[in-house]
Order: C-alpha cells, then sequence, then structure tokens
C-alpha cells in the first residue's frame, strides 16, 4: 500500500493554481527546516523516485563511469547502495526495503539481494509497478498491439487482471490484503473509471455523477480514495469509497473541486480543494475537511503518514518553484532550497515526519534530498 499516492513535479504552472489566496488574521505557527544533500554513486545525477514509512528511499544515481544504476538511500544514511541488479529503472519500495523496478522487457523484484526477474515476450513493457509488504507486485503491461493490461505478479506467477473486452486498464495501487485499484478506459478516450481487482474479479466504483472517476490509494481497510467528475461540469471532486458507496468529501464545505492524493491506515486523506480560483492544502480527517495550508501561500498535500503528517508543496509567488512542506498538528514547516530554479518534487514522508524530496536544478542536474526532521 502506498501512503501518499501520485509524486508528480510540482511548480506554480503544473497545478494551475491560484495567484492570490487571502491573508488571515492570525498565522497558524510555521518554522524553516532543513534539507540535507544525499550522496551519488561518485557521477553527476540522483533520482529520487520514492520513499516508504521507514525513510528509505529508492531511486537512481549515476556512478563514476556514467552508467545509471538502481540505488537505495537507507534511513539514517547519505550514502546510497546500489543493487546488483540489471535493471536501470527504480519502482517502488516496499516496509521490508524490498524493491521492484524494469529491466528490458520486463521486471526485477531485490529482496535482500536475491533477485527475481519476469520477462514476458508478449509484452512490450511494464510501466507504474507497486509493491505491497507481502511482496505482491502489480502495474500495467503495454503488449505488442498497444494494449494496456492491468496485472499482479505473485510468488512467480503473473495474472492479468480482468478486464471487460475491448477496454485498456492500469494499475494504481495495491494493499497489504492483495486488492488491487486502478482505471479501465476505452482506446482512444482519456475517460477513466476506477476499478477495484479482488479475488478475481473487477467491481467498477462508480462516479460522483460524472463521466469518469480515479482512484489514488487503497489502505488495509479497503476504502478507496480519488477524484471524480459529477454531472454537468468537468471539475474534479474528491471521493473516498468504502462498503460499496462512493462519497463527496466537499459536501457541505465552501469548496467547489479538489483531489485527494494521500490516504494512510486510517482513512485520514490529504489533497487539495478550490475556493473559487484558489486552492490550498487540505486534511480530510473524521468526517471534517481541514485546511491546512498556509496564509497567501497556495499547493497541496501529497503525501500521508499513519500518525498524521502531512507533506506536500506550496508557494506563495505563482512564477515561483514550489516549496516543500510538512504539516504537523497545526503547525508547518517549510523546506526552502534556493537551488531548485527548475522543479522539486517531494518523493515521500516517512513515520518520523522527515520528508524526501527529488529536485531538478540548471546548476547541479538532479539531487536527492532528505530532511534533518
Amino acid at each position: 500500500m502506498r501512503i501518499h499516492r501520485l509524486g508528480v513535479i510540482l511548480t506554480a504552472a503544473t497545478l494551475a493554481l491560484a495567484t492570490a489566496v487571502p491573508a488571515a488574521a492570525v498565522a497558524p505557527p510555521v518554522d524553516t527546516g532543513q534539507l540535507v544533500r544525499l550522496d551519488s554513486l561518485g557521477g553527476v545525477g540522483s533520482f529520487g523516485t520514492a520513499m516508504n514509512q521507514r525513510g528509505d528511499i529508492i531511486g537512481e544515481s549515476v556512478d563514476a563511469a556514467d552508467n545509471y544504476r538502481v540505488v537505495v538511500w537507507w534511513h539514517g544514511r547519505r550514502t546510497p547502495t546500489a543493487l546488483d541488479v540489471e535493471g536501470v529503472r527504480a519502482g517502488a519500495i516496499n516496509e521490508k526495503g524490498h524493491v521492484v523496478g524494469y529491466v528490458e522487457g520486463g521486471l526485477f523484484l531485490w529482496r535482500a539481494g536475491a533477485v527475481t526477474y519476469l520477462r514476458r515476450a508478449a509484452v512490450a513493457s511494464f510501466e507504474g509497478v507497486v509493491i505491497n509488504d507481502r511482496d505482491q507486485v502489480a502495474g500495467t503491461a503495454n503488449d505488442r498491439n498497444d494494449a494496456f493490461r492491468a496485472f499482479r505478479w505473485d510468488r512467480d506467477r503473473l495474472t492479468m487482471l480482468p478486464t471487460p473486452a475491448g477496454m485498456n486498464s492500469r494499475v494504481v495501487d495495491i494493499n497489504n490484503r492483495g486488492q488491487v485499484v486502478g482505471t479501465i478506459t476505452r482506446p482512444g478516450t482519456s475517460t477513466e473509471r476506477a476499478v477495484l481487482w479482488e479475488r478475481g474479479r473487477m467491481t467498477e466504483l462508480g462516479t460522483l455523477g460524472g463521466d469518469g472517476s480515479v482512484p489514488t490509494a487503497i489502505n488495509d481497510r479497503g476504502q478507496v480514495s480519488g477524484f471524480s467528475t459529477v454531472a454537468g461540469s468537468s471539475d474534479d471532486r474528491p471521493f473516498l469509497w468504502q462498503h460499496g458507496r462512493m462519497t463527496d468529501l466537499l459536501v457541505g464545505t465552501e469548496a467547489t473541486a479538489g483531489r485527494v492524493w494521500g490516504l494512510n491506515r486510517a482513512g485520514t486523506m490529504t489533497g487539495y480543494a478550490r475556493f473559487g480560483d484558489d486552492s490550498r492544502p487540505v486534511l480530510w480527517r473524521d468526517g471534517r475537511m481541514v485546511v491546512i495550508g498556509l496564509p497567501g501561500h497556495v499547493g497541496s498535500g501529497s503525501f500521508l503518514n499513519d500518525r498524521g503528517d502531512v507533506a506536500g508543496h506550496t508557494w506563495a509567488d505563482p512564477q515561483s518553484t514550489a516549496v516543500p512542506f510538512r504539516w504537523r498538528d497545526g503547525h508547518t514547516t517549510l523546506f526552502p532550497e534556493p537551488v531548485s530554479d527548475i522543479a522539486i518534487r517531494v518523493v515521500g514522508l516517512d513515520r518520523h515526519g522527515r520528508i524526501g524530496v527529488d529536485q531538478e536544478t540548471s546548476q547541479f542536474g538532479n539531487l536527492v534530498l532528505r530532511s534533518v526532521a
């Protein structure tokens, strides 16, 4: 299960967020945190892909011979460990520190030094892989006819998940019960519908009244977060699906649109909500939506750990690069890093509230950083 959902590069332009947010009369507590640059393998360039709640960061680094290697920055360490695998692309990491990634024409699963490879002649490529703590892997396979099919890889067996005839399917997340969420779509269209795969069956989760819906995460309770359109509007609204029912998380609020990105074991969620032209980071907890953004800032929550800490991106100037933040119990910590003059991406949040960051800079190339606390 992923505690976050989508780690995307965020700038003011990419989310098309607002240019101004009215200032509050009393500013909430805020301080400045510190990011520490993690080492490379000796070359120029390191890339962070994902971070688990232990604090391990999976990614890639360039060695002194200018080769890309899949690496892990283990929690508490600044020097990366290169995995002895053929793959050159990292995928995901679970709470055991086991890694799934991509090789030419297939996948690898690395478990404490033991490596298993998966290759299928009928599959042109794999993408979007996720892994749970039972080492069950799910993802999307692209066959040589350019069709996309959701799959699960478990105990060295590859199973294509049920998909309606003539439709494509893709995976978004898997929990520790082996439940998989994703979408189905008709070829040539962009409208996706959220689905759940369990015990060999596919269940459509429905929508909030519009044409499409997309899940972003599933926890071990079987709760699914995501976003959906509503009738008569192309705007997305966040939802929680449980017990066969999809609930609009903006009902009873002044927000007009939004998305959920992060979901934890308790069912707490984070994302953003739009108020007029302004989009603010929010937290959904115990049936209530709480705005957690700073006065004068816009942004979004992206990751959530099991204690309820939130990490995401925020900015006051829509022309500037986003700044990572962490929110905990009403207190916001900003992590400004002036060298991030191109883009910055939070890749995860551990159980202690430390964040992992991938930066793209014009001066130093790509860097991976971890917050001190």
